[in-house]
């Protein structure tokens, strides 16, 4: 049976987490769905569990892959994509991520809403985003970068119109990485993120204001910790190739402001009203802020 979603999920070394995370996104599906499971090359256990969870759930196909530096995350997720047998893809549920049973009333709310803009959507919801396969093939792909890969990809979209944000309350779990671990990988990921934005047309004085802007989102702690990694992430970016977005930064955040809401704000756009009694009782004050 072709199956009609494809969740698409990437893994590299993260055989600590790997069993957790697949294991809740699996246990929530039924014969409509398939779970993509790209492998980059890992080095650890990984495989084996992948092959281990294979066995116990029909809907995972593994994609493993050989190592190669030169190919970032967006890259790989342009590689699950192509690789999805669904007519819509599933994307940005990383295997150290556990998901709450929501994910099938989250494809509810997408198609709700599909159905009152009456085209193409891409939605981005909180960690978890969908579009038919068609589209992201047509209008991608991720540029082979590590971080920021959504953001300079979705920038095309923007330009399109084909972009909402979905807001709603989050209901996945990431799981913790010892401290070691998580304070290199939060100095690095968070240089990355920046280096990439810059790469995309951020400049230095309006990315620091827009720090200063968000002190109201963000602990004070938080903002000082990411003002004072850009001056390495500027340098960075300018020893590397520029990324070419569809939207200018200031023409993104002005187009996000204007395409986001919740369930209900986003349908009576169109004149239209959630049909609640279409998600499961347990699923609606996800939805319903």
């Amino acid at each position: 049976m072709t199956p009609v979603y494809s969740i698409c999920m990437c893994n590299y070394n993260m055989a600590r987490t790997l069993e957790q995370a697949v294991t809740s996104v699996a246990a929530q599906l039924d014969d409509r769905f398939e779970i993509v499971l790209v492998d980059d090359g890992s080095s650890d256990n990984s495989v084996p569990i992948m092959r281990n969870l294979a066995s116990q759930y029909s809907s995972i196909r593994i994609v493993p892959l050989k190592r190669d530096r030169n190919r970032k995350l967006g890259e790989t997720r342009n590689i699950s994509i192509r690789e999805a047998r669904g007519y819509y893809c599933l994307l940005h549920l990383d295997c150290d991520d556990v998901w709450d049973p929501h994910i099938v009333a989250w494809i509810e709310v997408f198609h709700q809403i599909e159905a009152a803009v009456g085209g193409d959507v891409l939605i981005a919801g909180r960690q978890i985003h969908m579009a038919q396969r068609d589209l992201l093939l047509r209008h991608g792909p991720y540029p082979n970068i590590f971080r920021g890969e959504d953001r300079n990809m979705y920038r095309h979209f923007s330009a399109l119109g084909i972009l909402w944000f979905l807001e709603h309350e989050v209901f996945r779990t990431r799981l913790s990485y010892p401290k070691s671990k998580y304070y290199h990988r939060a100095i690095s990921h968070t240089i990355d993120h920046m280096t990439n934005d810059f790469r995309g047309g951020s400049r230095l004085g309006s990315y620091i204001l827009s720090e200063m802007v968000q002190t109201t989102e963000r602990a004070s702690r938080l903002i000082l910790f990411r003002l004072s990694l850009l001056p390495i992430s500027w340098l960075l970016a300018k020893f590397k190739p520029p990324i070419q977005p569809g939207l200018g930064a200031k023409g993104f955040s002005e187009y996000r402001e204007k395409h986001r809401g919740t369930f209900s704000d986003l349908m009576r756009r169109y004149n239209r009203a959630p049909d609640w009694s279409r998600l499961p009782a347990s699923s609606r004050p996800i939805f319903d802020r």
